[in-house]
């Protein structure tokens, strides 16, 4: 796995968050173009029962953009995070480059949260 970062957000919010890859391990930019990313979240990482949640370019909620197409965007609105139990779980996010190879990009603890101020 390239990174671990742990998500925590307050259910019913939009989840937003961006991750920025800089640089390869011999220092070069990673362009992510042409890429489709794949992301998880489940009570335990060997569940093997639906996904509490399902985010990637295939559904919009993870998008590739910046100047160098090495900024990740992930967003999920509030009308699907107030859906979620709160709690603490497990994701992952996969990304298959072009030519089909998989590789774990990012992964780590998704904590919802309740929320106690509400509009």
């Amino acid at each position: 796995m390239a990174g671990v970062y742990d998500i925590a957000f307050g259910r019913g919010e939009t989840l937003l968050r961006t991750f920025t890859v800089a640089l390869s391990s011999n220092a070069s930019p990673i362009d992510y173009s042409g890429y489709t990313a794949l992301m998880h979240v489940r009570r335990d990482p060997a569940d093997r029962a639906t996904p509490l949640l399902v985010a990637g370019t295939a559904n919009g909620r993870l998008t590739v953009t910046g100047d160098d197409f090495n900024t990740w965007t992930l967003l999920v609105p509030k009308s699907v995070t107030a859906t979620l139990p709160v709690g603490n779980f497990y994701y992952d996010i996969l990304l298959t480059d072009p030519a089909g190879n998989d590789i774990i990009f990012l992964g780590g603890r998704f904590s919802v949260l309740p929320v106690v101020t509400r509009p």
